[in-house]
């Protein structure tokens, strides 16, 4: 299976109008397209211009049949005027040779992910999208260690979150893009459930399981934290996200 990430940052005044465009013109042409399972569009809870459209396919190949096509480049047009400015100013020469500055559309960013563990629990009742809560935690594993790191989150921690109150469904996928980066995704029945789950601890009791696969940039980041006595970033660290779900489908 494969899952396909598509960033969009949207024009605040723009905002109210993009759920109806998804429910009405975009899960329609992919519930109609070869090999898509899913399409679901969420928002970020950090930004309110950020949104995800996340889609699941049975194949890489049938994603990028439909990224190469007449239906997406389509869409894509449509969803144009949507879209936020850049905060990047683009130079140009005007047609009297004038230099000119012009700010340009954010380009919606494609992430493609192989799914490597799923479990999608088919025994809960039905709920809105609109009440669906999703988590995205993103690592970075150590050259070697990435076979381990999914051993250990497919057989320690998969049976825990599916065992917890209000986790709905269960994905890890591996980026195509970046090497050994991996996405923990799970989806809540509510954001309660999610919020619950973090303040219990649990959370912190799972990471523990797997974070000596972790890159050995991280590892040697936590070392230093301990002996300085404070907090580093570094660009291998654990990073959490947090997305409400806006409008989704399951076609299959």
């Amino acid at each position: 299976m494969y899952m396909r990430f598509l960033y969009l940052k949207i024009n605040p005044e723009h905002q109210s109008l993009l759920a109806p465009f998804y429910n009405q013109m975009v899960i329609p042409e992919l519930q109609n397209t070869e090999g898509c399972l899913f399409a679901g569009l969420v928002r970020s809870g950090k930004s309110i211009s950020d949104y995800v459209s996340v889609t699941l396919w049975r194949s890489k190949e049938q994603a990028e049949t439909y990224d190469q096509g007449k239906s997406y480049q389509k869409l894509m047009m449509q969803v144009r005027p949507y879209l936020s400015e850049s905060s990047e100013w683009k130079i140009h020469l005007s047609e009297n040779l004038e230099l000119r500055l012009d700010s340009a559309a954010e380009e919606p960013v494609r992430r493609g992910y192989q799914v490597t563990a799923e479990r999608t629990p088919a025994d809960r009742d039905p709920v809105s999208p609109d009440d669906l809560y999703v988590r995205l935690v993103s690592l970075k594993i150590q050259t070697g260690k990435l076979e381990e790191f999914r051993k250990i989150y497919t057989e320690e921690i998969v049976p825990v979150l599916q065992n917890y109150k209000g986790c709905r469904y269960i994905y890890l996928s591996e980026s195509l893009q970046e090497e050994n980066e991996v996405v923990s995704i799970t989806v809540w029945d509510s954001k309660r459930d999610a919020e619950n789950y973090e303040s219990s601890g649990k959370f912190g009791e799972l990471v523990d399981k797997v974070k000596h696969t972790f890159s050995h940039f991280y590892q040697w980041k936590i070392e230093l934290a301990k002996q300085h006595k404070g907090k580093l970033m570094t660009s291998d660290d654990m990073k959490v996200d947090y997305y409400q779900m806006v409008s989704g489908k399951r076609f299959e």
